[in-house]
């Protein structure tokens, strides 16, 4: 009888559970207040087939709109072959707007897909496309699990035929959008203490290698180490100790009346300019104040502990101990001006030129930018180096919360974000690097109805097993709650036994099946970066062969363009492995380490070549756009749209794509070749652009309202002429339908082109392609 409990249930009636049985009822209970959104990381391996039809594409919304539109008629499909599908299907739809973010399915880019190139799509010259897919907010407990299916079916099958690799992820945001608020701050702390417990038996149960220590999903106990500043090796136990002594000066804070006061006028206080000077960071639009970690925090004169994460409002001579504030403004000597973007005012009344912080580099093109370790400073030696007379003088400082945030809960949970986080300087355009972990926590510091927790760890294989890929919805969810509700688990790591119990998951069935087989699909750890290693060098050294090769064959590109290939291959995995194998590995950094000079050599010898294959193609266009300027259509058709010719096409956006995606400008800086490459790709996108136009001419032909096809069908000319015409639209639709051709798109809008008359063309050609068929 001791394994029974008793629980009232209404009025008087009684009933008796077992502890599972309580758990897994309170679980459910703790479920119905909580939201989810889900984001599909792939990646369309040709864009052609998406958008068969010509359109305006002149910017990325457009590019997008037009995506989520495939995406969106695939899904209609779809639903409508189920029964009672049609009302599902009107239902249904993927936007490309940011306003509807929440409320429907989103289309958006994301910078972190590298989508595999490969000799195959080279030669079909193929137009990836990375996407990332957000669903609209759901219920932990009502989680639409058809049109989950429907949306992966339809990115999964053709035309889209979506691929996923390392590169790509499944993120899960868990908000608390139907509980009356989000978590409290001691919550959100709740669960990253125990997301740390746990990480380590996450990672090695059910995470495949290349989730495990991906630059884009870094554990967060490394991230919690670098915030804290403290110099040791991360751990499980280090991070909890590092939130708990967070917590409790946040709580000290919140007793002390601190957080009503930074809401209000501020807090007032006076602290030394060196001081301050290594605590903050900003310009004149916005200074804040940056986690140096818990062991040097910034201190008032009378020992009151500053957040991280206040902004500093005002700069005055010090004031009194304990004194009235500046009401009148007399002894000020910095406030801030919003309008003063890159202003150095602030640094100037501190006795330096500019802030300390480096700006960091945009992550998306430099993920080296990833290296958090390259912020963390030293305050001695930052105070050492102060040679103003008036570096240890003493200021009067006013500190505030941001302007955006209104209620003490957010701002505690915002300090809270700041505290525990590595600092990133304000005005950087690249998404926080603290971001890019297993469990982001930077959105937990939003308004209620926006915070979420992001679980960023799962393997992007979700359109090949998307029922299977909802199991980690859920155990997402039921963590968060197992987590906020406590009792807190010990310090330490702990096994995966434990966490099962954790998380409920021993008292479900179907998710305990769930997780067995996750765990079934990883390899060891050993074996896996055994075979991963042994790949890369192979593929390396088949790299460095075609390289040579390719050096000693002036006449032919093929070499080149194989060499180019295998180039682009290693390199895009290079920065994944660097994440798999360690550091000591001489059967890969041996390899690595002695091609540094045939790597540049090669990207000298891409460089070269590459001008002289758009001197070619330049000239080459030149030709083709007289000719379709001058000639009948069967003519422009021989010429412009050859299989000879899109080869040529083809081969030259192989060698812009190996110099651009492996950053070979870098490499070419010391040469004149950036900037001729520069110039020659602005001249062919005229050329280009030109030809476009007078071919949309030929189709569309002097009828403009009928259109050319109907045209020649209506005047009887000869099958040769309509076939002509066909490839020429053809071509059109294959050569526009590129992330890569925006420019040629805002050149024809230029010159008058619009979806009005493109629309009049597709239809024409989808007639006239009818008549063909049923001819033949």
């Amino acid at each position: 009888m001791n394994a029974l409990v008793t629980a009232s249930t209404g009025g008087n009636a009684l009933v008796t559970r077992s502890p599972s049985e309580a758990r897994t009822v309170e679980g459910r209970r703790a479920e119905r207040e909580l939201s989810v959104g889900l984001e599909v990381e792939a990646w369309l391996p040709d864009l052609r087939a998406a958008l068969p039809d010509l359109r305006l594409l002149r910017t990325n919304a457009e590019l997008f709109g037009a995506v989520a539109g495939a995406i969106s008629a695939r899904i209609r499909t779809l639903a409508t072959r189920r029964a009672g599908g049609e009302a599902r299907a009107r239902s249904r739809g993927v936007s490309a707007d940011r306003r509807d973010w929440g409320r429907l399915w989103t289309a958006a880019a994301d910078g972190s897909i590298q989508p595999s190139p490969s000799k195959l799509s080279r030669e079909h010259d193929d137009a990836p496309f990375p996407i990332e897919v957000v669903s609209h907010v759901m219920r932990l407990d009502a989680v639409d699990v058809e049109e989950f299916v429907d949306v992966a079916a339809a990115l999964r099958q053709p035309p889209l035929r979506a691929r996923t690799n390392d590169s790509t992820g499944f993120h899960v945001h868990v908000g608390r959008r139907f509980g009356g608020g989000f978590f409290s701050f001691e919550e959100v702390a709740a669960v990253a203490a125990s997301w740390c417990r746990f990480e380590a038996a996450i990672n090695d149960a059910i995470l495949p290698l290349p989730r495990r220590g991906n630059a884009y999903c870094r554990d967060l106990r490394d991230i919690l180490a670098l915030g804290a500043r403290r110099g040791v090796a991360p751990s499980a136990a280090a991070a909890q100790f590092h939130i708990i002594n967070v917590v409790a000066r946040l709580r000290a804070f919140r007793d002390a009346g601190l957080a009503t006061t930074a809401l209000g006028a501020g807090m007032v206080g006076n602290v030394s300019r060196g001081r301050l000077r290594a605590h903050i960071s900003g310009d004149d639009a916005l200074i804040v104040v940056k986690n140096r970690g818990v062991d040097d925090p910034l201190t008032l004169a009378d020992g009151t502990l500053v957040p991280p994460g206040l902004e500093l409002v005002e700069l005055g001579e010090a004031g009194e101990a304990g004194g009235a504030p500046d009401s009148a403004g007399e002894r000020t000597l910095w406030s801030r001006d919003a309008a003063a973007v890159g202003g150095a005012g602030i640094w100037r009344a501190l006795g330096v030129e500019a802030d300390g912080d480096a700006p960091m580099a945009a992550l998306e093109d430099h993920p080296e930018a990833l290296d958090f370790d390259a912020d963390v400073d030293d305050a001695a030696t930052l105070l050492s180096e102060a040679t103003t007379p008036d570096a240890f003088d003493t200021v009067e400082v006013r500190l505030t919360a941001p302007l955006t945030i209104e209620d003490e809960d957010r701002l505690l949970r915002y300090l809270l974000v700041k505290s525990l986080l590595p600092h990133a300087p304000p005005h950087v355009l690249a998404p926080d690097p603290s971001r890019y972990c297993k469990l982001n926590l930077t959105r937990c510091g939003l308004d209620a109805e926006d915070a979420t927790f992001e679980f960023r760890a799962f393997p992007g294989d979700v359109l090949e097993r998307p029922l299977a890929t909802l199991g980690w919805v859920r155990f997402c969810g039921d963590f968060t709650a197992a987590s906020a509700r406590g009792p807190a688990p010990t310090a330490g790591d702990g096994p995966e036994a434990e966490l099962l119990r954790f998380a409920g998951l021993k008292d479900d069935i179907m998710m305990s099946a769930w997780w067995r087989e996750c765990a079934h699909r990883v390899r060891p750890a050993a074996t896996e970066k055994r075979r991963v290693a042994t790949n890369f060098a192979a593929d390396f050294d088949a790299w460095l062969l075609s390289a040579k090769k390719a050096s000693f064959d002036d006449a032919d590109d093929g070499p080149l363009l194989d060499a180019c290939d295998r180039w682009r291959s290693v390199f895009a995995a290079t920065h994944s492995i660097r994440q798999m194998v360690s550091a000591d590995d001489a059967s890969v950094w041996g390899r690595v380490a002695g091609a540094q000079d045939a790597a540049r050599e090669f990207v000298k010898l891409l460089g070269a070549r590459l001008l002289e294959r758009l001197d070619r193609h330049e000239r080459d266009l030149s030709v083709r756009c007289e000719c379709a300027a001058r000639c009948g259509v069967v003519a422009t058709a021989a010429l412009c749209c050859d299989a000879a010719f899109s080869k040529s096409v083809a081969d030259v956006r192989a060698l812009r794509a190996a110099v651009e995606e492996t950053r070979g400008a870098d490499v070419l800086l010391s040469t004149d070749a950036v900037p001729r490459l520069k110039a020659s790709v602005s001249r062919i996108d005229a050329l280009s652009a030109k030809l476009v136009h007078h071919l949309l001419n030929l189709c569309e032909g002097p009828d403009a309202a009928a259109g050319a096809l109907a045209t020649r069908r209506d005047s009887g000319e000869d099958a040769a002429t309509t076939r002509a015409t066909l490839d020429v639209y053809a071509f059109l639709a294959s050569s526009l339908a590129r992330p890569d051709a925006l420019g040629i798109w805002q050149a024809l809008g230029e010159r008058g082109w619009t979806n009005e008359r493109l629309g009049a063309i597709n239809a024409a050609a989808r007639r006239t392609k009818r008549r063909v068929s049923v001819v033949n």
